[in-house]
């Protein structure tokens, strides 16, 4: 028997000197002086070990390869060889097998060589085939397998902060959230107990995930996975919203994207903290959820972050009968979940200055801390059962909760397709005092516009054609069909 196993196997354990780097300490809560000591003292190691004469043979078990051989399909050999390797989670794996991978990668065009980016803390190259590894492993359908391939695009976006999500000690983890069509062509549970167990796409989809961060990106505890305590969340955590029975905008539509474009949302939460509300009053239930907000010795304050909030059927009826939207939602708790500075210790004050310097306000003399920087940085989903219960999760800091276009899901039209394209650079427009903007899209033609203001940096914006130029090869990755693009340009 052959199974096809990721080349990040050959690198697993193969840096003798850096795999046995022990960190013993966190790296907070401590003075610059022993920082400065603990990190010379950990340099000194890595330099030693990449020093010292050692072989592969010599710290890797097993055989070292694109194959391995089994003599027997014997599921317990092959798991027990999986997690002498440290391969797994913990919990059995589906053996990767030529058979199994190549049905993952026949769900996508993608080239199994493709390079999707490099994946922390040990920065291992990403590519196709090892995502289509770790998803057999997880025991996830090969239907799943572009939603995946987006799912990782998403968590290595540079505003996602991968590394620091993997190496922090708090115990947040990638937790995925699907919009759009693909919800229901996938299974994707958003009803009662969608945060499990039960429900195989959700499981298999976070486990998935979990693999890759352990396999690819080389993260365990205690090697690269600094969490003091780890999160049961974090063997998968996966959900999808809510929207037929919402009486508000689904995240995706929130967030730019068409109803009908199938998405993936990536937040690096902690586990859900339960809010239970009884009665009708929204301005209760608005204080309760606020109460969990204002939590001192949580992440909620001491970080600077996009709290994610999943609000139940029954408590957005509440809500929606009452006038509140998810906007007015996000404004009522970003005025009230906010507390004195002085409110805490010393040594948190200080940290709190460095981490969220950005949610500190002076109000009548004293230092006040939010619990985001705005209103629009406060989450919200709608999903679960039919309960008078809802969620909040903290997430970690310097973490930018990322939403990604399922491609090859979301069958998007061309004017979709242009318009997801601009997104890509539209902050660097805006930046420069300019957009653009489509104004039509049909059959294989897109016209769009160049949209001047009077602080546009005229020098700074590209020729016509090679914008032209631009625009045509990404839409084209994106619809795979040749399409011609005309912009009109107000410079000439």
């Amino acid at each position: 028997m052959f199974i096809k196993l990721a080349e990040f196997e050959a690198e697993a354990k193969g840096c003798k000197g850096l795999a046995k780097v022990e960190v013993p300490f966190p790296m907070g809560g401590i003075k610059k002086e022993q920082a400065h000591q603990h990190l010379t003292a950990a340099f000194q190691q890595v330099v030693d070990g990449l020093l010292s004469p050692s072989t592969l043979d010599e710290y890797v078990t097993g055989s070292i390869g694109k194959f391995i051989e089994f003599e027997s399909d014997n599921i317990d050999e092959i798991n027990s060889y999986f997690v002498e390797n440290d391969w797994t989670d913990g919990l059995p794996v589906i053996p990767p097998t030529v058979e199994r991978v190549e049905r993952m990668l026949a769900k996508t065009k993608r080239d199994p060589n493709e390079v999707i980016g490099l994946m922390p803390p040990f920065w291992r190259e990403t590519t196709v085939e090892n995502v289509a590894v770790n998803c057999v492993m997880a025991g996830c359908s090969p239907d799943y397998f572009e939603l995946m391939l987006t799912t990782v695009e998403a968590m290595l976006d540079k505003d996602f902060n991968l590394y620091g999500v993997q190496t922090t000690t708090n115990p947040a983890g990638p937790m995925v959230i699907v919009n759009g069509p693909a919800r229901k062509e996938l299974g994707i549970h958003s009803g009662i107990g969608l945060f499990g167990p039960g429900w195989h796409a959700n499981a298999t989809i976070g486990r998935a995930v979990r693999l890759m961060l352990f396999n690819i990106g080389g993260a365990r505890p205690g090697i690269g996975d600094m969490s003091t305590l780890g999160n049961p969340a974090k063997y998968t955590a996966c959900i999808a919203e809510f929207e037929e029975e919402s009486p508000w905008e689904s995240l995706h539509v929130e967030r730019g994207f068409a109803k009908d474009q199938s998405t993936v949302t990536v937040a690096a939460t902690t586990a859900p903290y339960n809010v239970i509300h009884l009665g009708s009053n929204a301005e209760i239930y608005l204080d309760e959820l606020t109460d969990v907000l204002l939590l001192t010795a949580s992440n909620f304050l001491i970080f600077e972050m996009q709290p994610v909030i999943v609000i139940s059927p029954v408590h957005a009826k509440m809500l929606s009968e009452k006038g509140y939207n998810k906007q007015k939602i996000r404004e009522v708790l970003w005025k009230k979940a906010r507390v004195d500075l002085d409110t805490f210790d010393a040594k948190t004050i200080e940290a709190i200055q460095a981490w969220k310097s950005n949610c500190i306000v002076d109000k009548n003399g004293k230092k006040v801390v939010y619990i985001a920087k705005n209103p629009e940085d406060i989450v919200i989903v709608h999903a679960g059962g039919y309960g008078e219960h809802s969620a909040v999760m903290g997430t970690f800091t310097r973490s930018k909760v990322t939403t990604r276009a399922i491609e090859n899901s979301t069958h998007l039209n061309l004017k979709q397709a242009a318009e997801e394209v601009l997104r890509t650079f539209r902050p660097g427009f805006q930046t420069d005092g300019y957009d653009i903007i489509v104004t039509s899209a049909e059959e294989d033609k897109v016209t769009l516009e160049l949209v001047l203001t009077p602080e546009a940096c005229l020098d700074c914006i590209m020729p016509k054609d090679y914008l032209e130029n631009v625009f045509s090869d990404g839409i084209e990755k994106k619809t795979k069909k040749s399409t011609k693009v005309t912009l009109n340009d107000p410079r000439q």
